[in-house]
């Protein structure tokens, strides 16, 4: 309401004032802007709903390296409630909007690290990669959740990974720096995640100490017929290698994307032509049927 009397006090002064403009029923940005919030808001209602009754769970995509080996499985949230699909491109920018991001963060870090004993169980190796937010990583309470959830599930840390975003390299603050150090120091693997597209940053790539570089889907999806991409994906993964991470090619669907990133000297391959994400009786089912 205090939106549409704002736009029509604003349309009676345009107009010279001493007038009467109703303002309610014609399509404008602020109608628009509202529906996007009572949408947020069901979406915001949706996530605690999940926290509290198991609506989310993690689905898990392997990382197969060039040789054949698998290299880890990256967890990917999912959530489900009454049937209905709630996509990560809804409830995850809802979650970062809203701070419940933090909680999320915290719950797949439990999760992935129990998977991770479950594989080392039943599969006899496991490396599981969490995605890590930058609300997450610039608290100063987020060591003590990483190690509360190695020790809930009894892993050691070469067995997580951690996913960072390239909007990491906006934030580089001292909370921020003193968490990226403790990570590594524990021998956990730190991976930068869609590489090339956002925020890239060479003077913020060659301080941090990642292990891992994940090449955006969008230079392989153009593959092999963009030389132009492939020049570029070349020259990221010689740099990542040259600064000591092992480099990812993330989306591979085809085998001629797979071939052009393999001569273009990638060390791993992510995508639906090995293999979709999966639930994680499903994720071992897979693996036993592959042979290892």
């Amino acid at each position: 309401m205090i939106q549409r009397s704002d736009r029509a006090m604003r349309v009676a002064k345009r107009q010279g004032g001493k007038s009467v403009v109703i303002s309610g029923k014609e399509p404008t940005p602020e109608k628009l802007d509202l529906a996007q919030a009572r949408l947020e808001l069901a979406i915001e209602s949706d996530i605690h709903t999940a926290l509290q009754y198991g609506g989310l769970h993690l689905n898990f995509q392997p990382i197969v390296g060039v040789n054949g080996k698998i290299e880890a499985f990256e967890a990917l949230m999912r959530c489900t409630l009454n049937s209905r699909v709630i996509p990560p491109s809804q409830f995850i920018p809802v979650a970062e909007k809203t701070g419940l991001i933090i909680r999320l963060g915290e719950w797949a870090l439990v999760q992935g690290a129990s998977y991770a004993a479950r594989l080392q169980k039943e599969w006899g190796h496991s490396k599981v990669a969490v995605n890590v937010s930058r609300a997450q990583l610039t608290s100063s309470k987020f060591l003590h959740i990483l190690n509360g959830a190695l020790l809930c599930s009894n892993v050691s840390p070469q067995q997580i990974e951690l996913e960072l975003t390239e909007s990491l390299f906006l934030d580089m603050s001292t909370t921020v720096q003193s968490n990226i150090r403790s990570i590594r120091e524990l021998g956990i693997g730190l991976a930068i995640d869609d590489f090339g597209t956002g925020y890239s940053c060479l003077a913020s790539l060659k301080d941090l100490p990642a292990t891992k570089l994940k090449l955006d889907r969008a230079f392989v999806v153009v593959l092999p017929e963009d030389k132009r991409a492939y020049s570029v994906v070349k020259a990221m993964t010689k740099l990542a290698q040259d600064l000591g991470m092992t480099v990812v090619a993330e989306g591979v669907e085809t085998q001629n994307q797979c071939d052009a990133l393999v001569d273009a000297g990638v060390d791993a391959i992510q995508g639906h032509l090995y293999a979709p994400a999966m639930p994680q009786d499903a994720l071992l089912t897979w693996l036993h049927q592959r042979g290892h």
